[in-house]
């Protein structure tokens, strides 16, 4: 494939950038975004660990995996609303007219180039779209079950709300492993531990490229079926807890200087 490569070296580098950015930096900063609604919204998240511990055991059975993204509505409903309720992209990349257009009255010309404002388009046309309401993505059919109001399917990958991935027709290369490691990852952090302020925090200051710590969180691992006390876990830091059940040890390591909690699937006891 790189023999196939004809372009210059400044455009090679610039390749080479965004995917870097887009496949490391813009998961870290949904990760921000998703910490943050687990401070401030703890009911949305209690529920989404209830629907967890009823998939994968209240007694730290196993992890949760990507066997389990079918079965796990309201984690998926979560997802979308993260995206939704803290947009990682504030502005779509911009998009070029290949040939004059007129719409609505308007007329643009051919190389017009145009942005997608995501911040407005996550608040128009939702109820109260400043609250974090994961429900806003499930329906209800008739024999009671939930579903995906806005898909007809309940899993995370069926119509992600079109503007978390794309504008138009050039959408992510990456948005179908984007949305399963979202899931895992999200999964994964609600099921281990608990979140709890470490301090005063503004919902809307996300603090994503500041150094050090962006907000003040507590990470504490649960202590329900683990047979240890609490442990409480820094925000940045290697830690390592001894787990009971099919696992035993959970890494939280971070991944940058803005650091985040990823908890891997543990190693089985020797």
């Amino acid at each position: 494939m790189l023999g196939e490569y004809s372009g210059s070296d400044d455009q090679a580098m610039y390749i080479t950038l965004f995917i870097l950015t887009a496949g490391s930096d813009n998961p870290r900063m949904t990760m921000n975004a998703f910490l943050m609604a687990c401070i401030a919204w703890p009911e949305s998240i209690r529920r989404m660990r209830l629907e967890l511990d009823r998939i994968c055991g209240a007694d730290a059975d196993r992890l949760p995996g990507m066997e389990d993204l079918a079965n796990a509505p309201y984690a998926s409903a979560v997802i979308k609303e993260v995206l939704r309720w803290r947009p990682t992209v504030p502005l779509i990349p911009q998009r070029v007219l290949v040939e004059d257009l007129e719409f609505e009255g308007y007329k643009f010309p051919a190389g017009t180039e145009f942005l997608v404002n995501t911040i407005s388009v996550c608040t128009h046309g939702f109820d109260d779209p400043s609250s974090f309401k994961p429900e806003r993505w499930l329906g209800t059919k008739k024999d009671g079950e939930q579903s995906d109001t806005h898909s007809g399917g309940a899993g995370v990958q069926h119509n992600l709300w079109q503007f978390a991935f794309n504008a138009g027709r050039r959408s992510c290369v990456g948005y179908k492993l984007a949305q399963k490691e979202m899931f895992v990852a999200f999964s994964r952090l609600v099921y281990c531990f608990d979140f709890s302020p470490a301090g005063e925090f503004n919902d809307r200051e996300l603090n994503a490229f500041a150094p050090g710590q962006p907000f003040p969180v507590r990470a504490t691992q649960r202590n329900v079926g683990y047979g240890e006390p609490q442990t409480e876990l820094s925000w940045i830091g290697k830690v390592s807890t001894r787990l009971d059940k099919s696992f035993t040890r959970t890494h939280v390591h971070h991944a940058t200087a803005n650091g985040y909690l990823v908890p891997t699937r543990s190693q089985q006891q020797q």
